[in-house]
């Protein structure tokens, strides 16, 4: 009859969530973003890449401390969602930060 199994889908019609996560490949993203920037300035004289690589993993761990708090103890998925695309563009900012310093 009218019930073939998709009882668990029932409000996805009315709210369709697509599914968001923070993976590898957004990590890997960023990194490789940082790393070309880093290219770019290494005949740079005073740039420490030592320093750089320092504070981008430092921003990245920051990043995802925040998000775990945030996701620890929030049920809603929406709210979830837009937490954890919130960090994907943070963990941007380190990139955004130095091309302003540097400019």
């Amino acid at each position: 009859g009218d019930d073939e199994g998709n009882d668990d889908d029932e409000d996805d019609d009315d709210f369709p969530i697509r599914e968001v996560a923070m993976t590898e490949d957004d990590l890997e993203a960023v990194a490789l973003v940082f790393g070309a920037l880093k290219a770019l300035r290494a005949d740079v004289a005073g740039v420490d890449q030592d320093a750089l690589t320092l504070a981008f993993d430092a921003h990245v761990e920051a990043v995802m401390q925040r998000l775990r708090e945030r996701l620890e103890h929030e049920g809603d998925p929406f709210v979830r969602q837009a937490a954890i695309l919130s960090a994907k563009h943070d963990l941007y900012d380190v990139v955004a930060a130095q091309v302003a310093e540097h400019a």
